[in-house]
């Protein structure tokens, strides 16, 4: 539990680019790298249902293992339902950690039926088709219409060789160009994979060096840990998601990995701390030194760490202050207040099934977002984020209408009759304006037509189309 706290050795990484860079540092310390393993502290404060569905993974595979020991008829149904649910519950909090443990349970049962265990084999089958009869709903809903940001039909994943945090190569190498630089980038793909796992990679690699000798003897137990983390290997350096810009695939199948190099670590590092004790050993010897590079990887991932957490807890304090670009695009604490007053005032004068556009360009969507508890006909971007499900040409016809009452070139001369006419047509109820907005800035648009509803020095709201 203590290893928890320690990271790799992203503080390193961090400070070279900001020193080759002359640029402010970031909002999280994972960004230096595009395709991050995400630290367990950070894991557990932007992203806890992914280690939720870790948790969950794990414990319907223990439940799995247990029923493929010797043990009566009903106690195995029992524990085959156990791990169904798991696995479900699993798939409903994270796709991204659940498609990969599925991809482990695949290979772990093809190497059951080389082994000859058909009875193993046919439990964790059994399993995995219960698992999928309790998702069905969930899954069928995954399964619907939706875009890529590209455009184009969009499938849950797709092989593309794991994206480096250097300009060395061509940025997002396939695997055709990729045949090219193969050497270079396994060579610095494992570079990035040391800075990012610290001490787990070395401990990783003396593990490796100490079973690949023994492979023969080690129990089922352990071999499954190897395919479990040759699995999550396998997605990180050879899968990426298309859903969205970022490799969430990616990013969350390293969990999988990150858990099997802690068991390893936790043991190793117990083992050594007992050698040390007990060892009488004088001077320099590779004992020692092995010694030294435990503790400075253990120093720098736990600084790192301490590091990484207070920046996740201050950073926009610091944005505020010195000026910093904000990749995060958060509003600083002053016009943070102004969206959240404004929300709650309008929670008393409108009702709750009111449908509340902000511009879908804004800045500030996420704040938007947060503080209110409506619907919107756009939730942002210009293409209604239909990434995530909708028709990308309906968004084509909302997106025209809504340009005309945010965009300061086709809305600067807009009487506020035509703006009701467009909020009637998308059948928007309220409209919300913030001071960053360009048609704000433009003294002859329709903004300074009409009356809001609600306003303060930073955001201002209209009634718009009547119905209310």
């Amino acid at each position: 539990m203590t290893l928890i706290a320690v990271t790799g050795l992203d503080l390193i990484a961090t400070y070279v680019e900001m020193a080759s860079r002359h640029t402010p540092p970031h909002g999280d310390m994972e960004w230096w790298d595009p395709c991050q393993i995400t630290s367990w502290l950070d894991s557990l404060l932007w992203v806890p249902h992914h280690v939720a569905a870790l948790v969950a993974c794990l414990a319907g595979y223990l439940f799995l293992w247990k029923a493929t020991c010797k043990g009566e008829a009903p106690t195995r149904i029992w524990l085959i339902v156990l791990a169904a649910l798991g696995f479900s519950s699993a798939a409903g909090l994270s796709v991204y950690v659940t498609f990969t443990f599925g991809l482990f349970i695949l290979a772990w049962v093809a190497y059951l039926l080389l082994r000859g265990k058909i009875v193993a084999a046919v439990l964790h089958g059994a399993a995995g088709v219960l698992a999928l009869l309790l998702s069905i709903g969930y899954i069928g809903d995954l399964l619907g219409p939706g875009m890529s940001e590209s455009g184009g039909s969009s499938h849950f994943f797709a092989l593309a060789p794991r994206e480096l945090p250097f300009s060395v190569l061509p940025h997002r190498l396939d695997f055709h160009i990729s045949l090219k630089y193969f050497g270079v980038w396994i060579l610095i793909a494992l570079f990035v994979l040391f800075i990012e796992l610290g001490i787990y990679m070395f401990v990783g690699l003396i593990q490796a060096g100490h079973d690949w000798r023994r492979w023969r003897t080690l129990s089922e137990a352990q071999k499954s840990l190897w395919f479990m983390a040759g699995s999550s290997l396998v997605v990180i350096m050879c899968f990426r998601s298309t859903v969205i810009t970022t490799n969430d695939l990616a990013f969350r199948a390293a969990m999988v990995l990150q858990f099997v190099l802690l068991l390893w670590a936790a043991v190793y590092l117990a083992n050594r701390i007992t050698v040390h004790r007990e060892s009488q050993a004088r001077g320099v010897s590779g004992q020692r030194l092995l010694d030294a590079s435990l503790i400075a990887l253990l120093a720098v991932g736990g600084v790192s760490s301490l590091y990484q957490l207070f920046m996740l807890r201050v950073y926009t304090l610091l944005d505020d202050r010195y000026k910093w670009t904000n990749p995060l695009q958060m509003a600083n604490g002053h016009d943070a207040f102004f969206i959240r007053s404004a929300y709650a005032e309008l929670d008393r004068v409108v009702p709750a099934a009111a449908i509340v556009q902000y511009n879908p360009a804004t800045k500030l969507a996420a704040h938007m977002l947060v503080y209110s508890r409506y619907q919107q006909v756009d939730a942002g971007g210009s293409d209604c984020s239909t990434e995530f499900g909708g028709s990308l040409a309906q968004c084509a016809t909302v997106q025209a209408g809504l340009q005309a009452i945010f965009d300061p070139h086709t809305g600067e001369n807009s009487s506020k009759a035509k703006i009701d006419k467009v909020c009637r047509t998308l059948h928007v109820n309220v409209l919300v304006i913030n001071a960053l907005d360009p048609v704000w800035k433009r003294g002859d648009s329709w903004v300074w037509q009409d009356t809001p509803v609600i306003q303060n020095e930073f955001v201002r709201m209209y009634r718009c189309g009547g119905g209310l």
